[in-house]
């Protein structure tokens, strides 16, 4: 996605980053967005959402591209009532311009934009520098640079992940017309990330390693490739505390945030930091003496790891961590379990819905323990105590999901919708709440009944319990 822009300097910035001293506009779209006129060092950018500035960040991603006037007008004033008039544009346009040059005079063409009746684009001539071009130049040449001379490709590699500050134009994140430049930028990134940290690995900079690999998942969460290796760094230099608190988190992420389990090398380097193994990477802690000097100019600065303990899932009973199933009043619970079956009617897939109770051992059959100090919609709270259902709400939580629904209904009954999920992914899920709930009150008993949600328009005498609950 570079473009044939005119390059610029080499001159680089006094904090190392790469980016250019010289007489340039300097545009920053990967991260928070910021404009720096010529000269400064302080960005004009003011309000992100700005229809001007909005504008501009269209601009820059159609950067050597002349974008055709109507198709300007009709993504950012679709609903102006003189389709052929181009006031609004030419409006906007001149607010950019001043900002972008103050002292311009107004007969005078614009440095950076080129307008037309027929189109509007950034001039291809203009001195302009686009942190994403400059990151995607080095991520090249890094790329030829791997098999001709390691350490160099290293150094590109730091250069560009600095450039880095966060996935493109995050101010606009339903910008139809920046989703795929986002993506693939974001994917330009992971993709550098797993190579620098294993030219790194094979050059036995852990320590650089480790602050590469944090920092990408701060970006990039949920990419399990990222969290092998730099549970592999911790091994290695024998850090298996370390490798049991993430994997815990990782598992726990992976579960509720997507509904997908451990992949089988994760497990095994928890098992192997469990027994005090240690890899075959055949490499030591890095120190000082170890770094080459263009590491040191291109360092990123490592990640203080959580100080905070985070056992395996088996540890865990009874302990948040601020995810979880969505908890909500009966009435919405309702209404979602309906859209739900719309949904399903339209998609081949299956979702189950579980009906738990909570029976104590000393009252009778069947009887359901109701928290007197529920209202019903999931507040209150009692006299304080620690309540049968309420606890079960909160082992609810911890069990299930993201993406699944939870409700406490005033017969002292919860519902759990989980989408996209068939009878036999819900009676997992029983099975793990069942777990955990005999080893948080192993006095009373808990009931789980689980229900297809049938597509709408499906053919199925409802019971009493469905009544109830509005399943079908």
């Amino acid at each position: 996605m570079i473009n044939n822009a005119r390059p610029l300097e080499s001159k680089e910035h006094a904090d190392g980053s790469g980016v250019s001293l010289a007489p340039v506009l300097r545009v920053f779209v990967l991260g928070p967005f910021q404009v720096l006129r010529p000269g400064e060092d302080r960005s004009i950018v003011a309000r992100t959402r700005d229809k001007s500035w909005t504008l501009f960040k269209y601009l820059v991603i159609h950067r050597g591209t002349a974008v055709a006037t109507d198709e300007i007008l009709d993504l950012f004033w679709p609903d102006r009532a003189d389709e052929d008039g181009t006031g609004p544009l030419r409006s906007t346009l001149t607010r950019l311009k001043a900002r972008l040059e103050p002292g311009r005079a107004a007969y005078l063409p614009s440095r950076y934009i080129a307008y037309s009746r027929d189109s509007c684009a950034l001039d291809p001539e203009a001195a302009i520098w686009v942190d994403c071009e400059e990151f995607e130049r080095l991520c090249q040449a890094a790329r030829q640079e791997e098999q001709r001379r390691p350490e160099q490709a290293v150094h590109l590699y730091l250069q560009a992940l600095r450039l880095y500050r966060g996935d493109l134009l995050a101010d606009e994140p339903y910008a139809d017309w920046a989703v795929l430049p986002r993506e693939y930028y974001h994917r330009l990134y992971v993709v550098g990330v797993k190579r620098a940290a294993t030219m790194l690995t094979s050059l036995k900079d852990l320590v650089q390693t480790q602050a590469v690999l944090q920092r990408a998942l701060v970006i990039e969460p949920y990419d399990e490739e990222l969290h092998l290796q730099l549970m592999k760094i911790w091994l290695a230099q024998g850090q298996c505390k370390a490798v049991i608190q993430h994997y815990g988190k990782v598992t726990r992420l992976l579960y509720q945030e997507l509904g997908v389990a451990p992949t089988a090398q994760l497990t095994e380097l928890y098992q192997r930091a469990k027994q005090g193994a240690a890899t075959d990477l055949g490499v030591c802690r890095s120190t000082p003496k170890m770094r080459t000097e263009a590491h040191r100019q291109t360092a990123i600065p490592a990640v203080r790891s959580e100080p905070e303990w985070v056992p395996s899932p088996q540890e865990t009973a009874g302990r948040r961590y601020g995810l979880g199933a969505f908890t909500c009043d009966p009435a919405t619970f309702t209404q979602l379990v309906q859209l739900e079956r719309r949904r399903l009617a339209r998609q081949s897939t299956a979702s189950t819905v579980l009906l738990l109770s909570v029976v104590e051992s000393a009252g009778r059959s069947g009887e359901p323990v109701v928290d007197k100090g529920d209202r019903g919609d999931g507040a209150g709270g009692g006299d304080g105590r620690p309540q049968p259902v309420r606890r079960l709400l909160s082992l609810c939580q911890e069990c299930l999901r993201s993406c699944d629904v939870l409700s406490l209904r005033r017969s002292g009954r919860l519902g759990v919708l989980c989408p996209d999920t068939p009878v036999s992914g819900a009676r997992v899920a029983a099975a793990r709440i069942k777990q955990a709930w005999a080893a948080a009150c192993p006095q009373a008993k808990l009931r789980i009944r689980i229900v297809p949600v049938q597509p709408e328009g499906g053919l199925r005498q409802r019971s009493r319990a469905e009544d109830r609950t509005g399943v079908r």
